[in-house]
This record gives structure tokens, C-alpha cells and sequence, in this order.
């Protein structure tokens, strides 16, 4: 299985979502499973970023047929 953070990603170069936009099978934003847990992790580096328009949900095995977001009440957002 796999789960993939997709979103607005930035095409103008500030590494958000690895520069892609909305494409639930791209490899460079799969998350990576921790342990032997349902827990799943995945960590950006950005430059001067603006994190008030962040979009984005997660998709599992590199489709739309099942993802989820903020708006299901599955996740948390935080900024660490």
C-alpha cells in the first residue's frame, strides 16, 4: 500500500508538494510507513513559503478511488 500527499503543489520553485500539483501517483511525495504501525510520514524543506493557502489531501495507492483530507475529520494539521 500506498499513501501520497497531494495538493497545490508550486510550480514557481518553493518546493511545496515537490512542485507538483494534484497528481496522486507521484513517487517523489509518497509518504513513508513508520514501524509496523498504521502511521505514515513524509517531511518538505522549504524556502520562503507562505503556508495560509496550503491545499491537500492523501491518497492511497496512486489513485483518487480512496483519499482523505482535513474535511474528514481524519487529520490533524500542525506545522512543525
Amino acid at each position: 500500500m500506498s499513501v501520497t500527499v497531494v495538493g497545490n503543489g508550486s510550480p514557481d520553485g518553493d518546493n511545496w508538494l515537490n512542485n507538483i500539483e494534484w497528481d496522486p501517483a507521484a513517487a517523489a511525495n509518497h509518504m513513508t510507513k513508520v514501524g509496523d504501525t498504521a502511521v505514515y510520514e513524509i517531511e518538505y524543506t522549504l524556502g520562503e513559503y507562505d503556508p495560509s493557502d496550503v491545499e491537500f489531501k492523501f491518497a492511497v495507492n496512486d489513485a483518487w478511488t480512496d483519499n482523505f483530507g482535513l474535511a474528514d475529520g481524519v487529520i490533524a494539521n500542525g506545522v512543525e
